[in-house]
């Protein structure tokens, strides 16, 4: 096996996405001569977005809120972790949505948690 497969089968988040305990697939939410967005619940108050640029240049692939929204209605802040390098960004509904610039046949893999911070108040 090359080392690029042997990445995308030893990769946990990806991992923990497929066996998810909510067990329903991904869909494709947008499809382009040269793009798509797969997109689907996990367990949890949590989503799964993969963005996939299929063609021959580079482009600036988007998560589109609605969907977003519309799988986490009660959110308002999100954290996003990048399934393939680990990072956490945190957005909010009222901020750009999550994109990434992609390279021809490359994908981004982002789960969605919901973030319910504590507000701390004065006395």
């Amino acid at each position: 096996m090359s080392t690029a497969t042997l990445e995308v089968l030893g990769n946990t988040a990806l991992l923990a996405v497929n066996q998810d305990a909510l067990g329903k697939a991904a869909v494709r939410v947008s499809n382009t001569t040269t793009t798509q967005v797969w997109a689907g619940p996990l367990n949890g108050d949590e989503a799964v977005v993969i963005l996939l640029n299929v063609g021959e240049e580079s482009s600036t692939v988007t998560a589109p809120w609605g969907l977003i929204e519309a799988a986490l209605p009660t959110c308002t802040v999100f954290v996003v972790t990048d399934m393939w390098s680990n990072a956490t960004t945190t957005y909010t509904r009222s901020g750009g949505a999550p994109k990434a610039v992609l390279v021809p046949h490359e994908a981004a893999a982002l789960r969605f948690a919901c973030s319910h911070p504590q507000h701390k108040h004065r006395d």
